[in-house]
């Protein structure tokens, strides 16, 4: 037996291993340090640009050849926020144990676009993967809805790494003051806290995390209620939202370095490494986030999460002070939501942890027909 021989095919194979990983980790740094460039005038001109919009935010979004960007969002010219970070698709997939490189290209027979929707899809042909960017409007009035979509085309198990729901940087000036305001949930002993309204200044670096449960972790921020309202403190109180309707261990950051303000949404990637397993014909969607536009402070960005009537703390004989509006579904003390999704209960919960004296709200919300 050729011991010399076999071990340098295996000095060759580990040196060979050893390159591809070094080369997988320039193609990520690459492909960040890309997304992080302002879209050219060139850029502009070759790039589809549409517009979604409610009777409370507009979205515009552009689609150049190799990824997808939310432009801006806005609510009027007083209320405009542009964002500079292209959206950062895949870089590569595991096949078989071995990292793959990943190239996404722009599908545009693909695309649909109305009034209500906008899809862009991207494809990789080798391995081969169609990801779908999609934005949707449910309603004439609140925010908007964003996911992503990949399915496995190909033959083989494919094993996909952290895709987040939503990541932007806004533009904003060194010296502009903001705010950011976010409930904890509650569960055990409520903490002496509860309701948060940080100042969001130079290097501010913020997390909150939320999963199937609130129990507080020793040592550990409480959760949060997943969603994060940013506004300016002065004049109008004018900002934007955005939050994740999903149940299960998501997570929301916000950080301010220098003239951009920095935030990502989606799945806890943490413990990592994190991988999803795309069987052939299999689908992976991110959890749905919502994002919308406000003035008025907290209190305004409530009435544009779910519009209520004029007398929302009415009460009768079957229900508790908690009643809100009629609807398909009540929460476990009687508060009617409509429609039934996580969205419409944010608002119940972040006007419970302003007035707490005004409402009798559980620690969980469990939707039942009514």
């Amino acid at each position: 037996m050729d011991t010399r021989g076999s071990f340098r095919r295996m000095v060759n194979k580990s040196s060979m291993i050893s390159r591809l990983h070094f080369a997988m980790r320039v193609i990520k740094v690459v492909s960040i340090s890309i997304a992080l460039l302002p879209l050219s005038n060139a850029q502009q001109a070759a790039a589809r640009i549409v517009s979604l919009k409610t009777r409370d935010i507009q979205i515009n979004l552009a689609s150049t050849d190799r990824a997808p960007r939310l432009l801006s969002l806005s609510q009027g010219p007083a209320n405009t926020w542009r964002n500079k970070l292209a959206e950062i698709l895949p870089g590569s997939v595991e096949i078989g144990g071995i990292e793959t490189p990943v190239n996404w290209r722009l599908r545009p027979g693909l695309c649909r676009t109305n009034k209500n929707q906008v899809v862009f899809v991207y494809e990789s042909t080798e391995p081969h993967l169609l990801l779908s960017w999609i934005w949707e409007v449910r309603a004439a009035f609140g925010p908007i809805e964003h996911r992503i979509s990949i399915q496995n085309l190909s033959t083989k198990e494919i094993w996909v790494p952290m895709v987040d729901s939503l990541r932007f940087a806004f533009s904003v000036p060194a010296q502009e003051e903001l705010r950011n305001f976010y409930v904890e949930k509650g569960a055990d002993t409520p903490s002496a806290q509860g309701t948060h309204l940080d100042d969001v200044g130079q290097g501010y670096d913020w997390a909150g995390k939320s999963s199937t449960y609130a129990y507080p972790v020793r040592g550990e921020s409480r959760e949060i209620i997943p969603i994060e309202i940013v506004f300016q403190p002065t004049g109008s109180q004018a900002g934007w939202f955005a939050g994740i309707e999903f149940s299960g261990r998501s997570r929301i950051s916000l950080e301010r370095t220098n003239a951009a303000l920095n935030s990502v949404l989606g799945l806890n990637p943490d413990p990592g490494p994190f991988h999803t397993r795309l069987a052939p014909g299999g689908v992976f969607e991110t959890p749905t986030i919502f994002l919308g536009a406000f003035s008025g402070g907290p209190d305004g960005a409530g009435t544009k999460l779910r519009p209520v009537d004029s007398d929302p703390l009415a009460t009768d004989e079957t229900t508790t002070p908690c009643k809100a509006n009629e609807g398909r579904a009540r929460c476990c003390h009687g508060c009617r939501v409509h429609p039934p999704k996580l969205r419409d209960a944010l608002v119940v919960w972040i006007q419970a942890a302003k007035e707490p004296h005004q409402f009798n709200v559980p620690t969980t919300l469990s939707f039942q027909a009514s």
